[in-house]
C-alpha cells in the first residue's frame, strides 16, 4: 500500500497529466521507463523492438490518461497493464504474421518463399488506415465481432483499435 506522501506524489502527478503539461510527462517518463522497458522486454526479448513499444506504451499512456481511475486501481497498476498490453500486442501480431523460408536448392542457389496469404490478410494490407478503421468499427458495431477479432482481421494493433473504437463511439454519442 502506497503511503499518503507517495500516494499525494501520485496523484499531482496524474492531475497534472490530465492536464496536459509537458513536464510532468516528462517526470513520468523518467519514473516509470525503466520499470516498463524491462517489463517490454521480458515480454518481447528483443531490446530495439522493446525501446520502440516503450515508446508506443507512453504514447497510449498519454491519449488514455483520461480513461485512468484511481478509486478502481493504483496508478503503477494501470500504466504496467498498458505497457504489458502494449506488449502482448506486438507479439501476438508478429506471430500471426507469415514468416519466409528460406531454402537452398540442388544447385546450391537460395531460394526465399514467401507462404500464402490468405485473401483478409491480402486485402488488409491493401487497405488504406481510413479503410482499416471502417472496416474494424463496422465488424464490431454491425459484425458481431470482439475487438480482438476485428482488429486482427484487418491488421490493426489491439490497444490503438480499442482506442479507435472508444473515440467512435464517443462521436457517436455527441
Amino acid at each position: 500500500m502506497l503511503s499518503p506522501v507517495l500516494r499525494s506524489k501520485e496523484f499531482a502527478l496524474v492531475s497534472e497529466l490530465k492536464t496536459g503539461k509537458t513536464e510532468a510527462f516528462t517526470r513520468l517518463y523518467d519514473q516509470y521507463a525503466p520499470v516498463l522497458l524491462g517489463v517490454i522486454n521480458q515480454i518481447v526479448c528483443d531490446d530495439q523492438k522493446a525501446a520502440g513499444l516503450l515508446i508506443e506504451t507512453f504514447t497510449d499512456i498519454r491519449s488514455a490518461i483520461e480513461t485512468y481511475r484511481p478509486e478502481k486501481q493504483p496508478f503503477f497498476v494501470w500504466l504496467l497493464t498498458r505497457a504489458r498490453q502494449t506488449a502482448n500486442d506486438a507479439v501476438a501480431t508478429q506471430k500471426s504474421a507469415p514468416q519466409a523460408t528460406i531454402q537452398l536448392s540442388a544447385s546450391g542457389s537460395v531460394a526465399v518463399t514467401q507462404p500464402a496469404h490468405s485473401f483478409a490478410k491480402s486485402v488488409a494490407v491493401a487497405q488504406s488506415p481510413e479503410e482499416k478503421q471502417k472496416q474494424f468499427l463496422n465488424s464490431v458495431l454491425f459484425g458481431n465481432c470482439t475487438p480482438e477479432e476485428a482488429a486482427g482481421s484487418v491488421g490493426l494493433p489491439v490497444a490503438s483499435a480499442r482506442q479507435q473504437l472508444r473515440d467512435a463511439l464517443l462521436k457517436l454519442r455527441r
